[in-house]
């Protein structure tokens, strides 16, 4: 299980306190709805098209947790680790740096392919591409489909 992931029966007092490393929360310390909030007004002051959901994304990958775990716990507190990744991702989108560059990875035709800066990310569109190929004729009826990359 993901470190920071909310485990049954633990303690909301203690999650909400501090960070998932256990570090206590200290004054001045962020929530999640509070980054949440700051971090999509940023986003959107800097034009990307889907500030909230790119904040909540970029937002769980920092705090190593599911995105469902943002909404379940807003009160969590954010460590001084933790804010630190979680500034430095929101910068680089922030300048427009492609969310799968900072993730590191994006789901294409439901399996998770890794990338970076030198690395085409596969488009949306390019899956409806794939599904054509497989249904035509040619690929079906193949025993073992041939593909020139």
């Amino acid at each position: 299980m993901p470190s920071g992931v909310w485990e049954p029966g633990r303690s909301a007092r203690i999650a909400a306190a501090g960070g998932a490393d256990g570090t206590p929360a200290l004054p001045g310390q962020e929530t999640v709805r509070e980054a949440l909030r700051s971090g999509s007004a940023c986003l959107q002051a800097a034009g990307v098209d889907s500030p909230r959901l790119d904040a909540e994304l970029l937002l769980a990958r920092a705090l190593s947790i599911r995105r469902l775990d943002l909404h379940a716990h807003p009160e969590r507190r954010l460590s001084p680790a933790e804010r630190a990744r979680w500034q430095a991702m929101l910068e680089r989108r922030a300048g427009r740096e492609p969310l799968p560059y900072i993730t590191g990875e994006v789901e294409f035709f439901g399996l998770p392919f890794h990338v970076g800066p030198g690395v085409l990310i596969p488009r949306p569109e390019t899956e409806v591409l794939v599904e054509a190929v497989l249904a035509h004729p040619a690929v079906t009826g193949a025993a073992v489909p041939e593909v020139l990359d």
